[in-house]
């Protein structure tokens, strides 16, 4: 067993060298991971939603807030192109709803207001992490973190489910999830970002914004 696996090791290294490949790069060694100051994460919506009288359970109102606390960002400059330079850490955080407002139901001339059956729901989990990063040129390894990278924030509200009821039938509070760019390189250096996006919500008139910051060196609050 044990020449069987020097012989393996030994035709791996010799196609290393057939195809140029130096054993360091081909396992993400080239360069040591540079990483980013420690930052606290705040991922905070807010959106209202009016009512409409065509049979719809909605939301009139609803925001919450999350902290993750530490994030870093990573940027390991001779990993494999394919494998992705880029590299995002933080630990699931516990959200809170800080607002939750159910519409009236309204079909035909009845118009009524709908009750809680289960919730409604204080707390949630919720996670962020890395989703792309720009392909790099040719295939080469970069030398330098890239300007922007694709990031995706989403909840799971599975763990105390939020549902509630009305004579038109039932509904439960559904996740949401955010794909969205942050400025990478700029993150690296641990400068302070802020990002404010639209909130786009399952119907048309839902209207609200997102908001997410990068706070270096700041504490979970």
């Amino acid at each position: 067993m044990r020449h069987r696996g020097c012989l393996g090791i030994f035709f791996i290294f010799l196609t290393m060298t057939l195809f140029g490949l130096k054993p360091e790069k081909a396992l993400g060694q080239g360069r040591a991971t540079k990483a980013s100051p420690p930052y606290a994460a705040v991922v905070e919506l807010e959106y209202k939603s009016p009512f409409v009288p065509d049979g719809r359970m909605s939301l009139a109102e609803f925001s919450f807030r999350v902290v993750f606390h530490p994030v870093t960002f990573e940027f390991n400059p001779g990993m494999d192109p394919l494998l992705g330079n880029c590299q995002f850490t933080a630990p699931e955080a516990t959200g809170k709803v800080t607002h939750l407002v159910l519409n009236d139901v309204q079909q035909g001339d009845d118009r009524h207001k709908p009750w809680f059956t289960r919730g409604p729901t204080k707390t949630f989990a919720a996670n962020i992490d890395i989703d792309t990063e720009p392909s790099s040129q040719e295939g080469k390894a970069r030398r330098v973190p890239p300007n922007k990278v694709n990031l995706v924030f989403w909840t799971d509200f599975s763990q105390e489910p939020t549902e509630w009821g009305s004579k038109l039938g039932s509904s439960v509070l559904a996740n949401i999830k955010l794909e969205f760019e942050a400025p990478f390189a700029k993150l690296m250096l641990g400068q302070p970002c802020t990002i404010t996006l639209p909130y786009e919500g399952t119907n048309p008139e839902d209207k609200g914004v997102w908001k997410i910051e990068f706070r270096p060196g700041a504490k979970k609050r």
